[in-house]
C-alpha cells in the first residue's frame, strides 16, 4: 500500500481583503457611471434632441467629442486609483500569505522564518501589474458600451428614455465585473504568493484540491482533485489544452496543499515538538 504524502493545510483567500477591494472598486465604478449618466443625459436635453428626432441619425462630431472628454477624465481617475489600489492589494496579500504559510507549516510541525525574497517581490509586481491593467480596463469597456448606447438612441430617433435605461443596465454589468475582479484577483494572488513562499523554502510539490464555486464546476478540475503536481508546472487541463495552476482560471476556486517532505534534523527540535528553521529539507526517495 502506497502511503499518502504529508501535507500542510491550504491557505485560503482572505474575505476581509476581498471585501476591501470590492468596496473600493465598486465605489469607483459608481462614481464613474453616475457622472457619465448625468453628463450624457444633460447634453441630450440641452440640445433638445428629442424634439428633432429623426430615425437613422448618427452621432455628430460634437457629441463624440463630448463623450471623449468625459471618459478622458474618467481614465485619469482610474489610472490614479489603479496604482494605489493594486499596490495596497499586493502589500496586504504579501502580509496575509506570509502569516498563512507560516501558520500552515507550524500546524504541520515546522517553524519556518519567512523573509521577502526576489521571487516573492516578482510575484507582488505581477499582482500589481495585473490589477492595474484590470482596473484601467473598466472605463475603456464602459466607454465603448456607452458610445454604442448613445448611437443606438440616435438611430432610434434619439430616445432619451431608452438611453437612460441602457446606461443603468450597463452600470449593473460593470458593478458585477468589479465584483468578479475583486473575488478572482484575491484568489489568484493568494495562490501565487503562497506558492512562491513555499518554493523559496525548498518545497516543490503539492496536492490539487478542488473547491466548487457557485457555478457548475469544471469537470477537468474535479478530476484533478487529489492529484500531485509540481509547483513549476501545475497540472494539464485538457479543456484549456495547457498546464495551469490552482486558482489561475477565472472563477476557479481550486487551491493546493503543499507536500511537506521528510526532514533530517540539523539541530534539536524547537518547543512543542516543531522543527526549527535550521532543519534541512530532505525529499523522501
Amino acid at each position: 500500500m502506497v502511503s499518502r504524502p504529508k501535507t500542510a493545510r491550504a491557505v485560503l483567500p482572505n474575505a476581509g481583503i476581498e471585501a476591501w477591494y470590492r468596496r473600493n472598486l465598486t465605489a469607483l465604478v459608481r462614481h464613474m457611471t453616475s457622472a457619465v449618466e448625468r453628463e450624457v443625459l444633460a447634453a441630450y436635453q440641452a440640445q433638445n434632441l428629442a424634439q428633432d428626432a429623426k430615425l437613422g441619425d448618427s452621432l455628430d462630431a460634437a457629441f463624440v467629442a463630448l463623450l471623449e472628454a468625459i471618459f478622458e477624465r474618467m481614465r485619469a481617475k482610474f489610472d490614479q486609483a489603479a496604482k494605489l489600489m493594486a499596490g495596497k492589494l499586493a502589500r496586504q496579500m504579501s502580509d496575509y500569505t506570509a502569516r498563512g504559510v507560516t501558520a500552515a507549516l507550524k500546524e504541520a510541525g515546522f517553524i519556518i522564518e519567512l523573509r521577502l525574497t526576489p521571487r516573492e517581490i516578482a510575484e507582488m509586481q505581477t499582482v500589481i501589474r495585473n490589477n492595474v491593467d484590470l482596473i484601467k480596463s473598466i472605463p475603456e469597456v464602459y466607454h465603448g458600451r456607452v458610445r454604442e448606447a448613445v448611437a443606438e438612441s440616435f438611430a432610434k430617433g434619439r430616445d432619451l428614455a431608452g438611453l437612460t435605461e441602457a446606461l443603468r443596465k450597463e452600470e449593473g454589468i460593470l458593478q458585477r465585473r468589479a465584483e468578479l475582479i475583486a473575488r478572482d484577483q484575491n484568489k489568484k494572488a493568494t495562490e501565487a504568493l503562497s506558492r512562491a513562499r513555499y518554493q523559496e523554502i525548498g518545497l516543490s510539490r503539492a496536492i490539487w484540491m478542488h473547491r466548487p464555486s457557485a457555478k457548475i464546476p469544471r469537470p477537468a478540475h474535479l478530476a484533478m482533485n487529489g492529484t500531485e503536481f509540481d509547483f513549476n508546472e501545475g497540472l494539464f487541463d485538457p479543456e484549456e489544452k495547457r498546464f495551469i495552476q490552482p486558482g489561475e482560471l477565472v472563477n476557479c476556486h481550486c487551491t493546493m496543499r503543499p507536500i511537506v517532505p521528510k526532514l533530517t534534523p540539523v539541530s534539536g527540535p524547537a518547543s512543542g515538538g516543531a522543527t526549527s528553521a535550521a532543519t534541512a529539507w530532505e525529499v523522501a526517495a
